[in-house]
């Protein structure tokens, strides 16, 4: 299962596929099983659930229209009830684990209630575990979970809109190793950018940009979507084409919103036309259909998004 930094990022399209295959295989078992036994069965189940639910309600809430997902996203999201089962029973296992296995736990609990949207128990679970793992490391000082955990609450802050609580821990993190603190400085760029403090988000990321690392390409993104907010769509274009010549398996969607944006809508339209009937179909023909109705051309919109 999942259990880096990139949980809440958007996984590739062989890691979607393994998850969806992994759900499915899964499920078949789910409905025999007897769900009064606490076993690494259900465990396992509840794991794959949630990975499973995550990662398709990702790509149905980026991507509505794209069919592929949908259907399998619309029974997934059946299963959202089972996060208040999936909980239960990570409650009853910590039952029967010792002070650190709850922590593992208490930080699954959490991300729970965090795709429940229910922030008090989300934050109470999160602390629950970083308490925990706060003086397990070498010399009592924190160990490797302490930091991740400490990342995703931040993380879930910040999706709760509680900036100033998220912006204050990511000093915390900076106390981590190389990695933390880039982390750290690239969730103070998002605090930074969501307040529209967007010069210090700017130095952030310009700075992060420079280092030869996984961080160059959040860079890139985040510099285009800030200098798109700020309609100067030449620096937006400009992290635009780097991000795509350096990574050109990354979604071209960031590029047709700043087409899109910065009323650009003929570029918009030829810019899209290349990804039809592509993995990225029905981004093309939203932003296609978009522009194709700002310069008047209702009909071929039509056509086109039905």
């Amino acid at each position: 299962m999942l259990d880096n930094y990139d949980d809440f990022a958007l996984p590739s399209k062989d890691n979607i596929e393994l998850m969806t295959r992994e759900y499915a295989k899964l499920n078949n078992n789910y409905e025999g099983e007897n769900l009064s036994e606490d076993n690494k069965f259900l465990q396992d189940l509840y794991e794959c659930i949630y990975n499973a639910f995550n990662v398709i309600c990702t790509i149905v809430e980026l991507n509505p229209k794209n069919k592929k997902f949908y259907n399998l996203g619309e029974k997934i999201g059946k299963v959202k009830n089972e996060y208040e089962k999936a909980i239960e029973y990570y409650e009853l296992s910590n039952s029967k684990r010792n002070e650190y296995g709850k922590s593992f736990c208490y930080f699954k609990i959490a991300r729970c209630y965090y795709k429940l949207y229910d922030y008090k128990n989300c934050k109470d679970n999160y602390l629950k575990a970083l308490e925990i793992t706060k003086d397990k490391g070498e010399n009592n000082k924190p160990n490797r979970e302490y930091y991740k955990c400490l990342y995703e609450y931040i993380f879930s802050l910040i999706g709760f809109k509680n900036y100033e609580e998220a912006l204050n821990l990511t000093y915390e993190l900076d106390k981590g190793n190389e990695k933390d603190k880039n982390m750290s400085s690239c969730l103070r760029g998002k605090i930074f950018y969501k307040t529209k403090r967007y010069d210090e988000a700017i130095a952030i990321f310009e700075k992060l940009y420079q280092k030869d690392s996984i961080d160059r390409k959040s860079a890139c993104i985040e510099l285009s979507k800030i200098y798109t907010s700020l309609e100067k769509y030449d620096l937006a274009n400009k992290y635009l084409d780097t991000l795509y010549k350096e990574y050109p398996n990354q979604s071209p969607a960031l590029k047709m919103h700043m087409y899109y944006e910065s009323k650009m809508h003929k570029e918009c339209i030829d810019y899209s036309k290349k990804y039809l009937n592509t993995e990225f179909d029905s981004d093309a023909k939203y932003y296609m259909g978009r522009s194709l109705v700002k310069i008047g051309l209702y009909n071929e919109s039509k056509k086109l998004l039905e």
